[in-house]
């Protein structure tokens, strides 16, 4: 397993220095991308492999506590997308943020999100989705990444959030985007979490609903509007939720706490 993980962060440090270009790893992308393949086996042999992949060095203070989280890791998103077959694609990816040899120890990095909560590597599967198009509608389920006002990325680190939920995209009236969706769960801030969790507490036992428009009738002047809500009020063990759309991070003191065993 060590070696396992060594192996990855050799390669994205490698891959890392490598012009953007050299990411594709298929030639003639750009035709691909709206090529139909005629057989499952061909949609594979024409699907894009792609790799987001960054090296980041970050040194936390903190106020409320004499403690400086310091990390200097490497990782990113390793990414394969089939072609289309009969309307339909799928992707997976891997997410990953590695700390990179002793320049600082899996305890320094607790406080800066590039580690778990526990000091280990973020590493998941990030994205494993199917995807449907037909006309000028998408449907898309399963891990993903979202783009709404209120539902996003936050890529402020190696890794994005993202969501277990199940999309519909419309683009039949001109210059509008319409969009509605389900969100089971998401992986926290920077994908600390390094998997996937419900949020009971904020979201209920249900998850979260949603609609969202954007229209750019004018080139100067673009509209987005989205509504979001809860779909129950009670988690599992029927407790009232904390009406919040997107959890802290890391509630303070579950924070507080990781940092004073990280001083230790």
């Amino acid at each position: 397993m060590k070696l396992y993980k060594f192996a990855i962060v050799v390669i994205v440090i490698l891959l890392s220095f490598l012009p953007l270009s050299a990411y594709n790893l298929n030639e003639n992308t750009s035709s691909k991308k709206s090529k139909k393949s005629e057989s499952l086996e061909n949609a594979l042999k024409n699907g894009k492999f792609s790799a987001n992949l960054k090296l980041f060095f970050m040194i936390r203070t903190f106020d409320h506590i004499k403690y400086d989280a310091k990390a200097f890791n490497a990782g990113g998103i390793l990414k394969y997308e089939s072609s289309v077959y009969h309307h339909f694609r799928f992707g997976l990816a891997y997410y990953g943020s590695h700390k990179i040899g002793g320049i600082y120890s899996r305890k320094q990095g607790i406080g800066t999100s590039l580690l778990q909560i526990n000091g280990e590597d973020i590493q998941f599967l990030g994205e494993a989705y199917i995807r449907y198009d037909i006309s000028k509608t998408t449907l898309k389920g399963g891990r993903q990444q979202l783009d709404t006002p209120l539902l996003e990325g936050n890529d402020q680190r190696l890794v994005p959030t993202v969501f277990e939920a199940y999309v519909i995209k419309n683009k039949a009236f001109s210059d509008t985007h319409l969009e509605a969706g389900y969100v089971k769960s998401y992986s926290g801030f920077a994908s600390y979490k390094s998997g996937f969790d419900k949020q009971e507490r904020f979201w209920g036992k249900d998850g979260l609903g949603y609609v969202y428009i954007k229209n750019q009738s004018l080139k100067a002047l673009s509209f987005k509007a989205q509504y979001i809500r809860a779909l129950s009020t009670t988690t599992a063990g029927r407790k009232k939720i904390k009406r919040s759309l997107l959890p802290p991070p890391l509630p303070k003191e579950e924070f507080l706490n990781c940092l004073l065993t990280a001083r230790q």
